[in-house]
């Protein structure tokens, strides 16, 4: 009589408590892609940051760095390249 009484209730062991774990198994498991997802994003920031440099270069520094190229890829003599490196230089060197 007993058993017929309770026969909805299986204990801590019935399969009805399977919702409530695996619930909290999956949000842990989307938790931790989360937290790896950020800390690799956070990394190839860090990497990327002190790869380039904390702090921008300044126009002159580009201005230079156009030159070289410029000189690099035949568009400009040599003539040319040094007085404008040295009109770069001497601009810099007066701020």
């Amino acid at each position: 009589m007993m058993k017929y009484m309770y026969r909805d209730f299986d204990g801590l062991w019935g399969f009805h408590m399977i919702g409530g774990w695996l619930v909290g198994i999956l949000f842990l498991i989307v938790l931790v892609v989360i937290i790896i997802y950020a800390i690799n994003k956070f990394s190839q920031l860090y990497m990327q940051t002190k790869k380039n440099g904390l702090q921008s270069s300044s126009p002159e520094d580009e201005a230079l760095k156009i030159l070289n190229m410029r000189f690099a890829n035949g568009e400009i003599t040599e003539e040319e390249y040094e007085r404008k490196k040295k009109l770069l230089l001497n601009n810099k060197v007066e701020r």
